[in-house]
């Protein structure tokens, strides 16, 4: 029997809820998992306000998201997901752990992650150790990524940005100019590609990056789903967004230690 067909009359979210701390006006995160997402799992989301600047003041967010998981916490989601990956990635190594932890005692126990955490997971799963980096982000911030990086024990090889300062445009930018950039920053002896940033609307691109380059691709929203379904310990193979959510095993991987 066909497993949407089966599920069509249990309750929403009958296999697992994930609850979504979203910022601003950025519209990807929900829709990208709702394209992603398996049957009999729903993303319910709640939102933090955000400057119009990109990744601006991401110590701040991270603040916002405490209270926001509060609220999400009455919809008993089975996991929350603060969805940015600035806020965490640019704050230091142990900046995610941090955010992780509050929000899990301002949502009274409820199992917390972060899109840092996801792809610090995901580089974990897929055994990367170097890789490029392609993102939307000013200079200052991609060399807190990269120093952050760093320190968590991985090489960025070479990098590659657009330098987006506004929202509204990052919002507006066609994922074929991700794509271009992905193929001009990849080289041979890079573990894969990372192309972080909620914001940046890039799951198209993924497989055909894999299959141009050879190499895998974690992106931010990719890799936040996939941590949720570890979360939920659902190990459904999810084609036609990489590598990392076809792999099997995905719910019997056990992270980074918190």
């Amino acid at each position: 029997m066909d497993e949407r067909a089966f599920l069509a009359g249990e309750p929403y979210g009958a296999r697992g809820k994930i609850g979504l701390i979203n910022v601003g006006g950025n519209p990807v995160p929900i829709v990208d998992f709702y394209r992603m997402i398996p049957a009999g799992v729903i993303a319910i989301e709640n939102r933090i306000h955000e400057p119009p600047q990109v990744a601006s003041d991401a110590a701040e967010l991270g603040k916002r998201a405490i209270e926001a998981a509060r609220v999400l916490a009455e919809s008993a989601p089975d996991v929350i997901a603060f969805t940015c990956t600035a806020s965490a990635m640019s704050g230091g190594p142990e900046a995610d752990y941090e955010q992780i932890r509050w929000m899990e005692e301002a949502a009274g126990g409820v199992t917390c992650t972060t899109t840092t955490t996801g792809a610090f997971n995901a580089f974990k799963f897929l055994g990367w150790k170097q890789f490029v980096m392609v993102s939307p982000y000013l200079p200052p911030i991609v060399d807190r990524f990269i120093a952050t990086l760093k320190v968590k024990g991985y090489t960025v090889l070479k990098q590659g940005t657009l330098a987006i300062e506004m929202l509204e445009e990052l919002r507006r930018t066609p994922t074929e100019k991700a794509y271009r950039l992905a193929l001009q920053t990849v080289v041979p002896e890079a573990d894969g590609i990372f192309i972080p940033c909620t914001t940046f609307r890039v799951i198209d691109v993924i497989d055909r990056l894999e299959k141009e380059t050879g190499k895998p691709v974690i992106t931010s929203n990719q890799a936040s789903l996939w941590e949720c379904l570890r979360l939920l310990k659902i190990d459904d193979p999810i084609p036609g967004y990489g590598r990392l959510l076809r792999e099997p095993n995905r719910s019997t991987f056990k992270g980074f230690p918190r």
